[in-house]
């Protein structure tokens, strides 16, 4: 309508508006401003490098900060309410279920992938940590689950391990992962929410004990006994620190 030429497209969908790393800001930045003798037009907030009506520029940034504050905390508060009522909200079901299609804060057994997590807390009820689980799964050809979900089509994304090695890379686990879904209550059917602790602008900056996690029982079909659940535990709690498990 003003005759001008679009020269490029910059989105970031999927990142908060206040995290200055975004790829594709970044990438403006490099591209942008009077240095450069690029005319930065912002439309409604009424912005022109090219004229000297700037001066309320500051000031908005100051109340898109706060009212970008004010969502934060009601979307929190929103999340808080789910959790209490046992409302799965993440983004990803964890690994073994799938969100149901009739109701996206409830979670199903996958039955493609339950079985790998049953093998998991069968060998970590012999004894067994999580090195020797993910050698394991090394030798018996058992893919991680970053290989599910891109097979399943929820992620496009690799380890560093298939990045190194895209032939064999899939059958390695890393560590962490393994000893996530151990601690994991939703295995044996519950929700744990709340698990990390997070900060305005910050992002997470700590995982909680899971004494300060929210945690709703029998919410969804349990892919192991609770029994189980709570063995490995006492097994995990004898070769780390202490953890206090009473829900």
């Amino acid at each position: 309508m003003q005759g001008w030429q679009i020269a490029g497209i910059y989105a970031d969908d999927g990142y908060t508006g206040l995290n200055m790393n975004r790829p594709d800001l970044q990438r403006m930045l490099e591209d942008f401003f009077p240095m450069n003798g690029v005319r930065y037009i912002a439309i409604n907030d009424a912005v022109d490098t090219e004229k000297d009506n700037n001066d309320l520029a500051p000031i908005k940034n100051v109340f898109n900060e706060m009212y970008s504050k004010d969502i934060s905390r009601k979307v929190h508060s929103s999340y808080m309410v789910k959790a209490k009522k046992g409302k799965f909200t993440g983004c990803l079901a964890p690994f073994g279920y799938r969100k149901s299609e009739a109701d996206k804060y409830h979670l199903e057994i996958d039955p493609e992938t339950a079985w790998i997590v049953r093998k998991i807390f069968d060998y970590a009820v012999e004894g067994h940590g999580s090195n020797y689980i993910r050698r394991r799964f090394e030798k018996e050809k058992i893919a991680c689950p970053t290989w599910w979900n891109r097979n399943k089509g929820l992620r496009n994304t690799y380890t560093k391990h298939e990045k190194a090695d895209p032939e064999n890379g899939k059958y390695i686990w890393d560590f962490s992962v393994i000893e996530d879904m151990l601690q994991n209550p939703v295995y044996y059917g519950a929700i744990a929410s709340q698990r990390f602790v997070y900060r305005f602008k910050l992002g997470v900056i700590r995982e909680k004990n899971p004494d300060e996690w929210i945690v709703v029982e029998n919410q969804h079909e349990p892919i192991v006994y609770r029994n189980t659940f709570f063995t490995v535990q006492n097994l995990i709690r004898k070769r780390q620190h202490p953890v206090n498990w009473e829900f």
